[in-house]
């Protein structure tokens, strides 16, 4: 229950609704103090690969926080992209 919890934290300071959202853009690897490296250099990924497409994106989304079809907001803030986050926009 632990893990579960500490996966959802992330994925919300990452401003996306659920653990399996974040892209590889969302994720840097850090080395020492100060450097960070994208994980997309990392590992060499390409546009799109590790991320649900944006039918399962929204699938995830509906079951997950069910009220927002119903005009409700809870969670984190709605997004252009389905489990993506808009440049410059916090986390509620």
């Amino acid at each position: 229950m632990t893990l579960r919890r500490d996966l959802l934290k992330v994925s919300e300071a990452a401003g996306v609704l659920h653990p399996a959202l974040p892209s590889v853009d969302d994720v840097s690897i850090m080395d020492g103090d100060r450097r960070q490296t994208p994980l997309r250099e990392v590992y060499g990924y390409e546009e799109g690969w590790g991320v649900p497409g944006p039918e399962i994106a929204e699938e995830i989304q509906r079951i997950m926080y069910p009220a927002r079809e119903k005009g409700r907001r809870r969670g984190c803030p709605g997004r252009a992209r389905p489990g993506r986050r808009q440049p410059n926009q916090g986390v509620e």
